[in-house]
């Protein structure tokens, strides 16, 4: 004969119902206490948070490509991404995905408000590159034509730049370009006709060749300058901060070198310190600055000075801070897109779903009658509990 049931293990429905009940009113008081600390200007915490495809948002298209011109292979399309990844986040910008599609282009969507203006931090380059002062001079009123200045770097071209030692790209800055070895004159000549030859522009778009001699400019100054093949790459950026000057009273982004560039550095300042000599730190192409020497710098640490705000210095630090894309970015396409025919698919989806639960609803009273409550209260308490946790995973997880 069986044992009897100890009246212990048997089921409890009513702590049951009063465990849930606790549960569901902690959550709502969790929500409520979000309502309250929340900031003036924040998203509603009682409404639900809704991605591109329904409340509509900014999609860029960045089309990738080597240096060559090529599509690019799929792990350095996914290393780009997860870079751009980053970058975005740092923007402060919220609920944003980034995908690979195509396998040339990275897509950027962030439900919400217009956020194109992004695509000029999240879509550079950012290849920083540190190259010594070779030459200066101002722009010219009228550029080269394209005939000549393509045979022009085809001279530069023929040499290659990559034999140089350190020591020989520091003695063409300290004792003049014409001490670089036999050669290198014809080379040397045809640099010193770009440098006459070019224009500077607000947007200097040359290619930057990191083994290469580089002619290039400072738009803010207008100073065009000859640069020599780099010295040290931004990917020997350790660490990148953006800070204010107080004494300069203007924005900097702070660097801390790694590795053998501590070396390299050492090696550049100590050469180019007691005659106030000049390097140059360029980004794309760009000369951001290029400041003289002062100090003999053993820690591998300087500064980037130029003319930064808050939003472009914190910008410079987060690229160089996450590292600077494998790929060449071109926007593809920048827009907005509407909510308009998300909300109308919104707006269906919730009418069909109020007239299927008041048919449910007629069901369960027309088929079980009094007991048909206890079913419709179920139903209710569902729906109040993913209600809540909508609203949450909204808040914690965007």
């Amino acid at each position: 004969m069986a044992a009897p049931r100890n009246s212990r293990s048997l089921p409890k429905p009513k702590r049951t119902l009063a465990i849930f009940l606790i549960l569901v009113v902690a959550a709502y008081a969790l929500l409520a206490s979000l309502d309250f600390t929340s900031d003036k200007g924040d998203d509603p915490v009682w409404k639900p948070r809704l991605g591109l495809d329904l409340q509509g948002g900014t999609r860029i298209t960045l089309q990738a490509k080597t240096e060559g011109g090529g599509d690019p292979a799929a792990d350095k399309l996914s290393e780009a991404r997860g870079i751009i990844d980053q970058r975005v986040n740092a923007t402060g910008v919220t609920e944003a995905e980034v995908t690979t599609q195509g396998g040339n282009q990275v897509i950027i969507e962030i439900p919400g408000a217009n956020e194109s203006g992004i695509v000029d931090q999240v879509g550079k380059t950012a290849q920083l590159r540190f190259r010594l002062v070779w030459g200066t001079g101002q722009s010219a009123t009228a550029a080269a034509d394209k005939k000549t200045a393509a045979a022009q770097q085809k001279i530069v071209d023929s040499v290659d730049w990559k034999k140089l030692s350190l020591d020989q790209l520091i003695a063409a800055e300290t004792g003049g370009i014409a001490s670089l070895p036999k050669g290198y004159e014809k080379a040397t000549a045809a640099l010193q006709q770009q440098l006459a030859a070019f224009q500077c522009t607000k947007n200097v778009a040359v290619e930057d060749v990191s083994s290469k001699p580089l002619v290039t400019c400072d738009p803010t100054t207008g100073e065009v300058q000859l640069l020599s093949p780099t010295v040290i790459e931004g990917t020997e950026v350790k660490e990148a901060t953006q800070q204010y000057d107080t004494q300069q009273s203007q924005w900097v982004v702070s660097i801390s070198l790694k590795g053998k560039a501590t070396k390299v550095f050492d090696q550049v300042t100590e050469a180019l310190t007691p005659s106030q000599m000049r390097f140059a730190i360029v980004l794309d192409g760009q000369s951001l600055s290029a400041p003289t020497s002062q100090a003999h710098i053993l820690n591998g640490q300087s500064q980037i000075s130029g003319s930064f705000n808050a939003t472009s210095s914190k910008a410079l630090a987060d690229q160089l801070k996450y590292g600077a894309l494998p790929l060449t970015f071109t926007l593809n396409g920048s827009s907005f897109e509407g909510p308009t025919l998300a909300g109308t698919q919104l707006k269906a989806g919730l009418v069909a779903g109020a007239i299927g639960m008041v048919l449910v609803i007629f069901y369960l009273l027309l088929y079980y009658r009094g007991l048909g409550l206890v079913a419709i209260g179920s139903l209710l308490a569902a729906a109040a509990v993913t209600y809540a946790l909508v609203l949450l995973l909204g808040k914690g997880l965007g």
